[in-house]
């Protein structure tokens, strides 16, 4: 007999569930009581006064469903047990697939931020530190786009066999997206073990790399963060290697950088800065101020270029020069350049039908071959007409992908639209593309007009504009000051003058007042 206060763990012992053993110990209970009071006695003399009802074949119908359900129950329950063992063989391969990355059987970012959770938890500073390192694999998108993305996920299975490699029996290592993996490893005493590691990151991971139908050479780019000097937990860390991942990069690639603060502070203002552009235009935050440009001769308006400038709440107007790039990198400068042409069209045609709106045209716009068209759609829409729309591009822009430059401006140009060689003279362009494009006028950088005082700077922008003569091309001075630097631009045979001497940037609404002030 089992003592009572053993039952607990004896039910245990056997996985009996509560409710079962409760339904046993009630059947005992009921079993003894009817005992007790003799039921079954007086059950059966109660039958034998009854015959004619035939009893007993009822109770045995009784008994044999009895038994069925008892069959029916046991089945049932084997087929609970299998469903639930199912149902956590599931959750497990849930849980795996949630932890790990299916391609290269390395675990994925939850996994490994739950792999630095436990390290952290089960190392002491005096261990030493815990390094985490986060690798890039350089220019992959030129391994996808050139040899595809099969080829793209055997580089991305070999890196991570040979990261695999360099774990020691308690490192970690992920592929936490994309072309990037990390490296748990440590703790670690020594600067120069540190060190040491990212070496030789370096170095397996640069190997040549032969797979099946596959030959590539891949460099990575590392970030370093160490605990417990570069974060307390595993986000910051994490985030502190993405941050000198950033420096390894900026620093040419191939190579390795370890967080620091100063640097992090920087990134992080950029990433705000980021944040708050992409909100920005679509919020309408970009407005266009608009500087005139003048005849040297007669001092008549004969353009007007748009301008884009970024009302950024909180830190006043921001000039293009700090925001254009941004755009460029995130993928927005065709939103914003389409926001500053319709709002610079709107505009010119409240002007003299003589003058003519110049707008600066991106490179990577372009070389975009839905450019032209979405150009042509927004001058039809405001109603201007395509002649009285003159559209800078710069000389660096012709450095790639010339045909594609080609093509987009020949169709803006067979519209009527007019071009021009925004800073001429800085030695991008060479005469073959000058010739062959349908350039209408150069712009002379302002870095020639500002240097003029220098004799061979003079000599230099003499020859430029006679260059620019000899293609029969409108020569404009950029970045006039005073007028000395007008008198000298005239003189030298520069058409057209622009610069804060002559007139700055200005709302529209200026620009208006000052037409109408000029005959």
């Amino acid at each position: 007999m089992v003592p009572m206060k053993l039952l607990p763990r004896f039910v245990t012992a056997l996985k009996i569930r509560p409710i079962y053993a409760l339904i046993f110990a009630g059947t005992a209970v009921a079993q003894a009581v009817l005992t007790h009071i003799g039921a079954f006695d007086l059950l059966y003399r109660w039958s034998r006064a009854h015959e004619h009802w035939e009893i007993d074949e009822i109770f045995t119908t009784f008994s044999v469903l009895s038994f069925a359900l008892m069959a029916v129950l046991i089945v049932r329950n084997k087929d609970v047990r299998r469903a639930q063992a199912e149902h956590r063989k599931a959750e497990a391969r849930a849980h795996a697939l949630a932890r790990y990355d299916t391609l290269t059987g390395l675990a994925n970012r939850q996994g490994f931020q739950e792999d630095i959770a436990a390290r952290l938890s089960a190392v002491a500073p005096e261990d030493g530190r815990l390094v985490v390192m986060i690798l890039d694999i350089d220019h992959f998108k030129v391994v996808n786009d050139s040899l595809g993305q099969a080829a793209g996920d055997k580089v991305l299975q070999q890196i991570a066999d040979r990261l695999r490699s360099l774990r020691g029996p308690s490192d970690r290592a992920a592929h936490i997206g994309g072309d990037e993996f990390a490296l748990l490893a440590g703790p670690l005493r020594d600067d120069d073990d540190i060190i040491r590691l990212a070496r030789r990151a370096l170095g397996v991971l640069g190997l040549p790399i032969h797979r099946t139908g596959l030959s590539a050479k891949v460099t990575v780019s590392i970030g370093i963060a160490l605990y417990p000097g570069d974060g307390e937990s595993g986000e910051i860390l994490l985030q502190r290697a993405e941050s000198a991942l950033y420096r390894a990069k900026a620093a040419g690639r191939n190579t390795y950088a370890l967080f620091d603060a100063t640097h992090h502070q920087a990134l992080h203002e950029q990433r705000e800065t980021e944040r708050a552009l992409r909100s920005g235009i679509a919020r309408g935050e970009i407005v266009t101020h608009f500087q005139p440009i003048f005849d040297l001769q007669s001092r008549h308006l004969v353009c007007v270029e748009a301008l884009a400038r970024w009302q950024r709440p909180d830190h006043g107007l921001i000039p293009p020069a700090v925001f254009i790039p941004i755009a460029e990198d995130l993928g927005l400068i065709g939103d914003l350049f389409g926001q500053v042409l319709r709002s610079a069209a709107e505009e010119a045609v409240r002007w003299p039908p003589t003058v003519p709106v110049a707008v600066n045209l991106s490179p990577l716009q372009l070389h975009d071959p839905d450019t032209a068209q979405r150009i042509l759609a927004i001058l039809d829409s405001v109603g201007l007409p395509p002649d009285r729309l003159e559209i800078e591009i710069t000389e660096s822009a012709l450095l790639a992908e010339v045909e594609a430059a080609r093509q987009s401006i020949q169709r803006l140009r067979r519209a009527g639209i007019h071009f021009a060689l925004d800073d001429f003279g800085t030695g991008y362009a060479n005469l073959h593309q000058l010739r062959d494009l349908p350039f209408d006028k150069v712009k002379i950088d302002r870095s020639f007009v500002m240097r003029l005082a220098d004799p061979d700077t003079a000599c230099l922008l003499e020859r430029i504009i006679d260059l620019a003569h000899a293609m029969r091309l409108t020569v404009v001075a950029e970045g006039i000051e005073t007028e000395a630097e007008a008198a000298w631009t005239r003189d030298h045979g520069c058409h057209h003058g622009q610069g804060y001497g002559l007139a700055r940037p200005m709302p529209a609404h200026a620009l208006l007042d000052m037409m109408a002030a000029r005959p």
